[in-house]
């Protein structure tokens, strides 16, 4: 469980790759979601948005002192970011 607070938000807005991945993820899947008729195609151009949202948020983490409660996703999250 990830509690949002002040720093999230302000890591966010600061930190200019971190908008980029965020913004540019939400824009994209706003737009195929729009334009794509049927769901294969949906799930296939879905790859490129869940990778630069996964990736602000990785940034997001790094940055900030965000605190994760739970003991499984900080291991496999340490073990991530020890690889990049």
């Amino acid at each position: 469980v990830i509690v949002l607070k002040k720093e999230f938000f302000k890591t966010i807005v600061k930190n200019n790759e971190v908008f980029f991945f965020l913004i540019f993820s939400i824009i994209y899947a706003v737009f195929v979601g729009m334009s794509a008729y049927n769901f294969g195609a949906l799930s296939r151009f879905k790859a490129p948005a869940i990778l630069f949202f996964i990736l602000g948020l990785i940034l997001i983490y790094k940055t900030s002192n965000i605190k994760i409660r739970s003991n499984f996703v900080t291991k496999r999250l340490n073990k991530l970011l020890s690889l990049l």
